[in-house]
């Protein structure tokens, strides 16, 4: 019964190992890789100008919404 026992524990041994090596092989690494992929491409496009262009327009545009908030928390208080 101990032999059984042992070869049994061997199998799930190999079992456990193989699906943990599937696991890192075929799903682990390709998900990195592909994570890693999409960061050297944003960096990449980082430093280019058309990438400062669109962040120099989002900062306006954030800027305008921000004044007009205040302009209209002014009105309110002059309003009262």
């Amino acid at each position: 019964m101990e032999k059984v026992k042992d070869i049994l524990f061997i199998i799930l041994g190999f079992a456990i190992a193989i699906a943990v090596f599937w696991f890192f092989f075929f799903v682990a690494l390709p998900i990195l890789l592909v994570l890693g992929l999409i960061a050297i491409f944003f960096f990449i496009i980082k430093g280019t100008d058309f990438f400062q262009k669109i962040k120099k327009k989002v900062k306006k545009n954030i800027k305008k919404k921000k004044d007009n908030i205040k302009e209209a928390q002014i009105i309110e208080e002059k309003e009262s």
